[in-house]
């Protein structure tokens, strides 16, 4: 017996077939319920803390709040519109208190709002205490989606991500400490697990959850939009059984499988997030000494799953690590025109290193090299041959990462407005076969790549291959490099640019 003979997964494959069958009226429905409508006071930083912050009802048998307003909401206890908490004095007062805070003790994290749309007049107290606000296009219906919009942080996760409740953002420090000891470990996500004592509690539902949502932090990137929106389309169509057969307990009903209800997030993140986490390593802390069958198989699980896990027990710290020390060799950024990276890269552009002609470094003697948008503007024979330089001056355990565009991800998966985009540039008409052709013969490119072909060269001359999005790596070295989106946009860049990281071990992979 083993966790996935027990729990649902979102697989790859319902992933695939969300994207054939859903239908632009339900793609309209996700835009609205899980887009951001604008950012306000966007930053820069190494560690973001993700925090939702709505006001609705948890349930979807619960009646519907009427329109909030700042005095609404300091006076909902009084008015009898309190279910669980009053909404200004335990979450808005303590998130205003503990972003104060952070910003004036640990300004290098940013404190990322995801903020409902009906909310929006809370906008200038968040931006006074220093927050990046998210300011979504739905005002959630219950508990969701708004409890699942702070996921969306994992999507741009070159940084590090802490996800809190509001209401325990006061006590920021010891989360964000767990969260910053992952850049000296090979686990990838640290968690708290919602262990109850008891196999089944006492609403006749299974209640574990593998990861607590206001509880956890990593350093893994995922498609969450993606996957949230294949969940959610999943869900309404009764892929995933939402009842059990629990040792000892007989047929046993999982909580928090409806949606928009509460624990619908906490859900998501069991089938779609855990499985998908877990490749990456957990550090997990129990909260509580007690085990049962559902501990017993998420434990064997990720065990399974990675070999990069650590066990704490309940109120153990997390690990102490040593400063991290930049590993030698040089670092190459190639073709950098004029948005250079800080020291210790080398920024350095065609009138001093061609990347068509050998490469002025010695042999084993560079640590990464790094070429945004680069490749693409010298033959498949030059790059070919680039490759082979690569290969000869990168030391053991070097990395090359490119970036380019995919014409095929262009052709396929690029939203209307990136046509929109290359026409108002005056590269095309609009439709998709002009922006296609200007993207294989405009801008100077010479070579057409998708990341498959790139990936097939690359393994042909003994590279380890691995993809990511822009500004993402498992390496912390090479995070947040890419400054393309600085030129045409993020949306425009997602849609048309590949990360490839391309590792040289000495020897060709089998």
């Amino acid at each position: 017996m083993n966790w996935t003979e027990i729990f649902p997964i979102l697989t790859e494959e319902l992933v695939e077939e969300f994207h054939e069958k859903v239908t632009e009226e339900e793609r309209m429905e996700f835009e609205f319920l899980f887009g951001v409508d604008r950012i306000i006071n966007e930053s820069e930083s190494q560690h973001v803390l993700a925090i939702s912050l709505f006001w609705k009802n948890v349930d979807g048998s619960d009646q519907e709040l009427p329109a909030p307003t700042r005095e609404l909401m300091k006076t909902a206890t009084e008015k009898g519109l309190v279910r669980r908490y009053a909404p200004w004095e335990h979450y808005v007062q303590p998130l205003l208190k503990g972003a104060k805070e952070i910003q004036a003790k640990r300004p290098e994290i940013t404190v990322r709002v995801y903020l409902a749309a009906d909310l929006a007049f809370l906008i200038p107290d968040l931006t006074a205490v220093g927050c990046e606000i998210y300011l979504m296009k739905s005002s959630s219906i219950r508990h969701n989606p708004g409890a699942m919009w702070r996921f969306l942080s994992l999507e741009d996760a070159g940084y590090l991500v802490t996800v809190m409740d509001a209401d325990r953002l006061p006590d920021y420090a010891w989360v964000v400490r767990r969260t910053e000891s992952l850049r000296e470990m090979d686990a990838g996500t640290w968690r708290i697990t919602n262990a109850m004592m008891e196999e089944v509690a006492s609403n006749g539902c299974l209640n574990y959850r593998p990861i607590q949502a206001c509880h956890f932090g990593t350093k893994v990137r995922e498609n969450m939009r993606d996957l949230m929106e294949a969940f959610l389309w999943h869900t309404r169509r009764g892929t995933f059984w939402e009842a059990v057969c629990y040792p000892q307990q007989g047929i046993v009903p999982i909580f928090g499988t409806k949606w928009p209800s509460y624990g619908f997030d906490e859900w998501f993140l069991m089938v779609a997030m855990y499985p998908r986490l877990a490749a990456s390593g957990f550090v997990t802390s129990l909260n509580t000494l007690q085990t049962n069958w559902s501990v017993v198989l998420d434990t064997d699980y990720a065990a399974w799953a990675s070999p990069h896990n650590v066990l704490l027990t309940p109120l153990a710290p997390a690990p102490h690590h040593p400063p991290r020390v930049p590993p030698s060799g040089r670092f190459l950024h190639l073709g950098c025109s004029d948005k250079h990276l800080p020291e210790p890269w080398e920024n350095t552009d065609a009138d001093q290193i061609d990347i068509t002609k050998p490469l002025p470094c010695e042999n084993a003697s560079v640590r990464y090299i790094f070429l945004e948008h680069v490749i693409e503007h010298v033959t498949a024979r030059d790059a070919w041959n680039f490759f082979q330089e690569c290969r000869r001056v990168l030391m053991l355990g070097g990395v090359l990462r490119l970036a380019f565009p995919d014409i095929v991800q262009i052709q396929k998966h690029a939203p209307s407005s990136y046509d929109a985009f290359f026409k108002n540039a005056g590269w095309g008409d609009g439709t998709r076969e002009s922006t296609v052709r200007a993207a294989i013969f405009e801008h100077g490119h010479q070579a057409v790549w998708t990341a498959e072909s790139m990936t097939a060269v690359l393994e042909a001359q003994g590279f380890h291959v691995s993809r990511w999005q822009p500004r993402h790596s498992a390496n912390p070295d090479l995070v947040r490099l890419d400054q393309h989106w600085l030129t045409v946009g993020r949306e425009i860049n997602a849609a048309e640019t590949v990360c490839l990281e391309a590792a040289w071990h000495g020897h060709r992979k089998s």
